[in-house]
């Protein structure tokens, strides 16, 4: 629901001033999930934009200017069919359909941010794509050791 949604911003927003406040000074702080993630999950629900931003209280540039960047790493029911497991009693319990839905929704989402990386399935195996990651991460936070 948009309520749950609502909760789901809250609690990461608590989250992440928790771990900055814990932070050491210039420590480069690495959330798996966004405040901007519950957007894509607003689109799912029939949310628009504007009321996603009015109900949260913050504007888009607001929560964009919270992250430096963003890695994305595609899932496997797009590109890499053959790997995509559906565990009923786990946390990847979509349809490959509803999980390219939700991907192309969070693609929608975060590819206006400036700090925006994709890491592509390519048919390649989790070995390759998690290195492949790893060094996309490596490049983000050295960009933000810089500022």
């Amino acid at each position: 629901t948009k309520e749950f949604q609502l909760a789901v911003v809250r609690l990461q927003l608590t989250l992440e001033q928790t771990c900055s406040d814990l932070a050491h000074p210039r420590q480069t702080l690495v959330c798996d999930r966004s405040t901007v993630d519950s957007l894509a999950y607003w689109f799912l629900l029939g949310g628009s934009e504007e009321e996603f931003f009015d109900r949260i209280g913050f504007s888009k540039d607001e929560i964009y200017n919270r992250y430096h960047g963003a890695l994305h790493l595609r899932t496997a029911a797009l590109g890499a069919e053959n790997r995509y497991v559906r565990l009923q009693e786990g946390a990847r319990m979509e349809t490959a359909a509803e999980a390219i839905r939700i991907d192309t929704l969070c693609t929608q989402v975060w590819s206006p941010h400036p700090g925006y990386r994709l890491v592509e399935n390519a048919g390649e195996n989790w070995e390759t794509k998690s290195r492949q990651a790893k060094s996309v991460l490596d490049g983000l936070i050295d960009e933000a050791a810089l500022q």
